[in-house]
């Protein structure tokens, strides 16, 4: 089965410890991500931006779609609301990554791989794995590179697409993060197979404490994950993964 691997960057605490346990991973609702305006876009304003820009044929495309969806919109705009996210980020050994989530390298960072397609039908299932798009105007954009495929789009492909455009999609300063994002029907904590966590990094400066905590949970939980520190890369900047050995990890148990 193909997975898509992301990575959680975390520090050690309570919470941390009560996810590893109890197998579970938090969807965050729209209205607690860090960035106040993440999937917060004005659907109609961009709708409106994307007809100016637009011209004949493309133009009369919009405006119609606009008109056919004007109460799908809001629709849309409630209906997402009320969806989970769980962010993570495509590599391991970002710095910026290390430093903001993951307590300035005293952290850890997991990696999960989930399954390529997770769309299910029931209401607490992942629906999808999708990296984000880092752009100024994601929507705007959409919506006038699709204007000339509005005609042959029936009125579930267009909303489902808009919807993922919608969730995936994030202002250029946090491009640094390179994420991807699990969305779920509905927030809050969701149990995850044990064998999605393949891996756990320790930071720079971990305290050996933590590491010793956390490596005996994974025993004791009977994880089945490789276990991983961060080293200096070969240039100046540079940050490596290195696997650590059964010697390396006994004194730790």
């Amino acid at each position: 089965m193909n997975t898509s691997p992301l990575y959680k960057y975390r520090p050690v605490n309570k919470l941390l410890i009560e996810s590893i346990i109890n197998r579970e991973i938090y969807f965050s609702s729209l209205g607690n991500l860090n960035d106040p305006i993440d999937c917060q876009i004005d659907i109609r304003r961009s709708f409106d931006i994307a007809i100016h820009k637009a011209s004949g044929k493309q133009q009369k495309n919009l405006k119609f779609y606009k008109g056919a969806m004007e109460g799908f919109i809001s629709a849309v705009e409630d209906r997402i609301q009320s969806f989970g996210i769980w962010c993570g980020s495509l590599e391991p050994n970002n710095s910026l990554m290390w430093e903001n989530y993951a307590d300035e390298h005293r952290g850890i960072c997991l990696l999960y791989a989930f399954p390529g397609n997770i769309i299910k039908a029931n209401a607490d299932a992942l629906i999808g794995i999708h990296p984000v798009e880092y752009t100024d105007n994601p929507i705007v954009n959409w919506l006038t590179n699709n204007a000339d495929l509005v005609p042959s789009l029936n009125f579930s492909e267009f909303p489902e697409s808009l919807i993922v455009k919608l969730l995936t999609s994030k202002d250029q300063c946090w491009k640094y993060q390179r994420e991807g994002r699990v969305i779920s029907l509905n927030p809050g904590s969701k149990k995850i197979a044990q064998a999605r966590l393949q891996q756990i990094c320790f930071g720079l400066k971990t305290p050996i404490r933590d590491r010793a905590l956390v490596v005996r949970i994974l025993k004791q939980q009977q994880y089945e994950v490789s276990i991983c520190k961060i080293v200096r890369a070969k240039h100046d900047f540079g940050l490596a993964l290195k696997e650590l050995t059964d010697k390396e990890l006994s004194p730790l148990y």
